[in-house]
């Protein structure tokens, strides 16, 4: 419908607004907007696939093993590539157990929140990752701050409301 067109494209702008102005602004690279398009793709079938699961099996359960074979998995992949865990510390394992804690809590939420609603309607929220990862950077690594970034999150967020408001078109009317 017009709301769903509209919120992806204001929020999609915001999104490109986020990216300009970089040494390689502009250029499409494999590496990076490669991946981030095949990131795009894996999330929105993870999307499906969640909504189908979620409708036979609890979403926490679905959660918990979805993160221990995607843990497995990249344990498997880092071994395979010759990495190792040369000095284990009980601040290492602190840092481990929160990010572990961070990723159960937020996915429990965002798989919680497909199994009740429309895949279309939670999916969007994804576009705000890049402005929270942006923001970050700047707070916690001291990265150079533009006002760009201010006005990308405000498009992102308009998008996201346009997409999750009323039909415009009734609105109108």
């Amino acid at each position: 419908n017009l709301n769903r067109v509209l919120g992806c494209i204001v929020g999609f702008g915001g999104l490109l607004l986020l990216n300009l102005g970089g040494g390689d602004s502009g250029a499409f690279t494999f590496l990076g907007d490669g991946l981030i398009i095949a990131n795009a793709l894996c999330s929105a079938v993870g999307g499906l696939l969640t909504k189908i699961v979620s409708k036979r099996m609890d979403a926490l359960v679905a959660t918990g093993l979805s993160l221990g074979l995607g843990g497995l998995m990249l344990i498997a992949g880092g071994f395979l590539m010759g990495g190792r865990i040369s000095v284990v510390t009980a601040l290492g394992i602190l840092y481990l157990a929160i990010l572990v804690a961070i990723s159960v809590v937020g996915f429990s939420l965002y798989n919680q929140l497909m199994k009740y609603h429309p895949v279309g309607n939670v999916a969007i929220f994804n576009s705000l990752i890049p402005i929270f990862g942006v923001l970050s950077s700047c707070m916690l690594l001291w990265e150079e701050f533009k006002y760009q970034y201010i006005i990308s999150a405000v498009l992102v967020g308009l998008g996201v409301v346009i997409l999750n408001s009323k039909d415009l078109r009734k609105k109108a009317a």
